[in-house]
């Protein structure tokens, strides 16, 4: 089944080490704020920063939302007039904030703020809309640690495990603080992650070779070594997770590597550098939110992860390049003459479009490329609707809540207005950019 893609290690390369100041909020950033306030009550003051009572939380009121208003406020992320001290309004998706209901297999991240509802609803009827709002502080394996204001009256933090929910409350979902877009820098000199407002973006990481995300995460390749590390929103650090590849791939909930000489596929244990062998030969791994998909490198033949190891299923034939969503897969013929969508079983596809150069995207949306003038059109979702949002592109990535671009020339990165085909640059030069759902 070929060499251990983790086997002997070396030394930990220090790629990581050397950031510039933050130029805007991040996951640590927000833990920073959120960990001053622990024990704090709604008229108390917020030592280390000014004022008192996180702005009207000492009027007498529930006050778990302006706690995360004032968090959010205070990390600098733009915090809308529809989030309100109402808990209900956080439960949808908001501009840049995208909600993600809970059973979507959303992985929170470090910042999110997570939605509960009662379980029993007789003395509030809308709280089956949203009881209780708080901040994700630490996120490890199945459990949460969420810190939230109004909690006996003071600020508190606890575990909790999404499934079994928490205080007797049901999780009813998750709102993101800032979308997960990061973009390597020229001559991949950096890691940088956007804030979600105007062109404000935060360093990161240092130099990386490539850059792999998902909902699971944010990984990097060390461009010495090729070992690959993880980005830990908690500590805005990186933790090495294993040795070189040939490509990795990241879905919401795993993340997975091709061996260096494309003989096994394996699975990342969790934590650690440990990894579980589930496959073997493959030409190519693709990801997303649908599941991981793997070429046969003698056939092109397509196959399915079905999430145990060495259990796969052939879902299609080859193709030029595959394309997967949060919830779907998309193929380009191999002459590149059809666009086809897999029908979720089998090996059936079904054509929505036509001749293409290719296939971008993932999270919510897929794109293809005119292969005659490199417009850049969207998939309405129905067999052969597109629609053109724009001229040509070095890439397209997608997150539940955008699409973002990098120009042809790669002095500039893009977002998509949501329609038409205007764009706003949100950002300078880039070698790629990269998105989590």
């Amino acid at each position: 089944m070929g060499a251990a893609l983790l086997g002997v290690l070396l030394a930990p390369f220090m790629m990581f080490a050397a950031t510039t100041a933050a130029l805007a909020a991040t996951g640590s950033d927000i833990e920073n704020i959120v960990s001053t306030q622990n024990g704090h009550g709604p008229c108390e003051s917020n030592f280390p920063y000014k004022g008192t009572g996180y702005g009207s939380a000492c009027s007498g009121e529930d006050w778990c939302a302006y706690f995360a208003r004032w968090v959010w406020a205070m990390a600098g992320i733009s915090v809308t007039s529809s989030l309100t001290p109402y808990v209900p309004d956080w439960a949808h998706s908001t501009g840049t904030h995208t909600w993600h209901p809970y059973g979507d297999h959303y992985t929170p991240h470090v910042g999110d703020a997570v939605i509960f509802a009662h379980a029993d609803t007789s003395g509030c009827p809308t709280c089956s809309q949203g009881a209780h709002v708080a901040i994700v502080e630490a996120v490890s394996g199945d459990q949460v640690e969420e810190i939230g204001g109004n909690q006996g009256n003071v600020v508190s933090r606890s575990w909790f495990t999404p499934s079994a929910g928490w205080n007797g409350d049901t999780v009813l979902g998750y709102l993101s603080a800032t979308p997960h877009l990061y973009a390597l820098g020229p001559s991949s000199d950096g890691v940088f992650q956007w804030s979600g407002s105007g062109s404000k973006w935060s360093q990161v990481g240092g130099p990386a070779g490539t850059v792999y995300t998902g909902g699971l995460g944010t990984f990097a390749t060390n461009p010495a070594t090729g070992d690959l590390y993880r980005y830990d929103e908690t500590t805005n650090g990186w933790g090495k997770v294993g040795g070189p590849g040939y490509t990795f791939a990241v879905t919401n909930t795993a993340l997975y590597g091709l061996a260096p000489n494309k003989n096994a596929v394996y699975q990342w244990n969790g934590s650690g550098t440990g990894w579980t062998q589930i496959g073997g030969p493959a030409g190519y791994l693709y990801s997303g939110g649908f599941g991981l998909f793997a070429t046969n490198p003698a056939t092109g033949d397509l196959y399915r992860y079905n999430g145990s190891p060495n259990n796969w299923s052939k879902v299609g034939g080859p193709g030029y390049t595959f394309a997967v969503t949060d919830n779907a897969l998309y193929g380009l013929s191999p002459d590149q003459n059809a666009v086809f969508k897999w029908n979720g079983s089998g090996t059936n596809w079904t054509q929505i479009g036509g001749r293409a150069a290719y296939l971008d995207g993932g999270g919510k949306y897929l794109v293809a490329i005119n292969f005659d003038t490199s417009n850049v059109y969207l998939y309405n979702g129905s067999p052969n609707s597109w629609s053109q949002i724009g001229g040509p592109g070095y890439t397209f990535k997608s997150t539940s809540e955008g699409l973002y671009a990098v120009s042809p020339n790669q002095d500039a990165v893009f977002r998509w207005n949501g329609s038409g085909t205007g764009w706003t640059q949100i950002g300078g030069p880039a070698d790629n950019i990269f998105t989590q759902p």
